[in-house]
């Protein structure tokens, strides 16, 4: 008995204390425990979430891609592994979750629910779409100068080449990124 205290008092210590937000949810997809940190991800005390499905936090034409993937695995319960959905925030905003999942089971081997882990990865998405423009803008202005530009990296491999020097040269970028062959111009 107090080697299961002991394990009891551990595991809710960890969960507790992780900044993700853990869950279980019976057969119906409805919450039947949330961590504390809900609280801080979206918004909501984890009392007010209990009985309650994912759905209901949801953007309805969100709700339905989710609902979509999850048939489309139908069959025998599996994990899912890194689903991204976006929530709302009690206060309005949206929220982009990672969630991975397992199925739990009754004594008798019938599917009891699933539990599961969710990470707040909104300033990680956001960081992803400022650097993807970031290098959409970079390449805008070096394909746009008529100043011919290439770029090597520490190994000495092209790893960009403008659309001036490609006229200069008559070596497409395609044909030279990735190579040592910058001195061919």
């Amino acid at each position: 008995e107090e080697a299961l205290r002991q394990s009891e008092e551990k595991f809710r210590a960890l969960v507790e204390t992780t900044s993700d937000f853990i869950w279980e949810v019976d057969t119906s997809g409805l919450y039947t425990y949330v961590s504390p940190q809900v609280t801080q991800m979206l918004g909501y005390r984890p009392d007010e979430m209990i009985g309650k499905n994912q759905f209901d936090f949801m953007e309805m034409d969100e709700a339905e891609r989710i609902r979509a993937v999850s048939e489309r695995f139908g069959g025998p319960p599996h994990p899912l592994v890194s689903l991204e959905d976006r929530c709302i925030h009690r206060d309005g905003s949206l929220v982009i979750m990672e969630t991975n999942s397992v199925p739990f089971y009754t004594k008798d081997g019938n599917l009891a629910g699933y539990r599961g882990i969710v990470r707040d990865i909104t300033r990680r998405k956001q960081y992803e779409t400022d650097l993807r423009e970031s290098k959409a803008r970079l390449r805008s202005i070096l394909n746009g100068t008529p100043v011919m530009q290439f770029v090597i990296d520490c190994n000495h491999r092209v790893i960009s080449w403008n659309l001036a020097m490609e006229e200069y040269s008559g070596i497409r970028a395609a044909d030279i990124i990735g190579t040592d062959g910058h001195w061919k111009a």
